[in-house]
């Protein structure tokens, strides 16, 4: 090999060298800004996942508190449908004549009527704020154990009459049911069929304890106050009056129970028992719910969300 062919041999290698050299310089340059582009590109993937994951978290955060609200509320909701569910059914007012409130109080109401009466119980009171079977009446023979003559008004067929009866206390009922004073009398019980408004108008006895068991539901406001008056009058001083109404808060007795008597009228609250027997010179001695009338506990457990 000449000279010259040696020389051209090495030029010529020089020359596919650089440009080798300048193609991987370029190669590389090219792979380093892809790499860099695709760095970028995924940090900011990256960043958008990791907002978009914050925004879930407090998403779910959010929305577990909402749960958890949610929950409170519905807990609270059903601890006050179970409240209302055990409301007792009934309600009873136990009281005594006192003679020093009664007379002139009970001389306006007769001489003014019962509707000029309402005014000044309505201002008395504060307004914000059945029984298909009672389950024993025999804690009631408590409040009659030293009295000599009981009228038990309503007296159907007969239950207290004979509980009176065994525990040697003479009692006497009035209904107006033929057939509940004949489940009486075949009981050898002392009743009679007669209107309690017509029976205390004809009738001069004096009584020492009255029994009055879901009558009131059945009469209308003016009513009442005219049978409490009449009762009043027919009791002797520190006799005893027993009243059992239906309970207004009772959720069973709303919906259930009170309104399929066709013959009620209108529930009594307890608040407005008491402060119109007081009005007209009873003494309340007790105020209470019937706890054997209680309904059944519906909810046992709370609700989960």
């Amino acid at each position: 090999m000449t000279d010259s062919s040696i020389l051209f041999a090495s030029v010529l290698f020089l020359i596919l060298l650089v440009v080798t050299i300048y193609l991987y310089l370029k190669l590389k340059d090219i792979i380093t800004r892809e790499i860099a582009l695709k760095t970028e590109e995924i940090a900011r993937v990256n960043d958008r996942i990791t907002q978009d994951t914050e925004i879930i978290n407090g998403r779910i955060e959010h929305t577990e508190i909402r749960n958890s609200a949610l929950n409170i509320y519905i807990n609270n909701l059903i601890n006050k449908l179970d409240e209302l569910l055990q409301k007792p059914n009934d309600i009873y007012i136990f009281a005594e004549k006192r003679n020093t409130n009664s007379k002139n109080k009970i001389n306006k109401i007769e001489r003014e009527k019962p509707d000029v009466f309402f005014e000044e119980l309505i201002e008395s009171i504060d307004f914000r704020g059945y029984d298909e079977n009672i389950r024993t009446q025999s804690k009631f023979l408590n409040y009659f154990r030293n009295c000599e003559k009981v009228l038990d008004i309503g007296c159907g067929n007969g239950d207290f009459l004979e509980l009176c009866k065994i525990n040697n206390i003479h009692a006497i009922g009035i209904d107006t049911s033929k057939k509940a004073i004949d489940s009486c009398l075949k009981r050898k019980l002392d009743a009679e069929q007669a209107d309690v408004f017509e029976y205390l108008s004809r009738n001069d006895t004096v009584f020492d304890g009255v029994f009055c068991s879901h009558l009131i539901e059945h009469l209308n406001p003016n009513e009442v106050v005219t049978l409490f008056v009449m009762l009043n009058n027919r009791l002797q001083e520190n006799g005893k009056l027993l009243i059992l109404t239906p309970n207004v808060e009772s959720f069973e007795t709303q919906t259930i129970h009170f309104w399929r008597d066709l013959t009620h009228v209108r529930f009594y609250q307890k608040d407005v028992l008491v402060k119109l027997l007081e009005l007209i010179g009873f003494e309340i001695i007790e105020a209470k719910f019937d706890e054997d009338t209680k309904g059944i506990k519906l909810f046992e457990a709370k609700w989960v969300v």
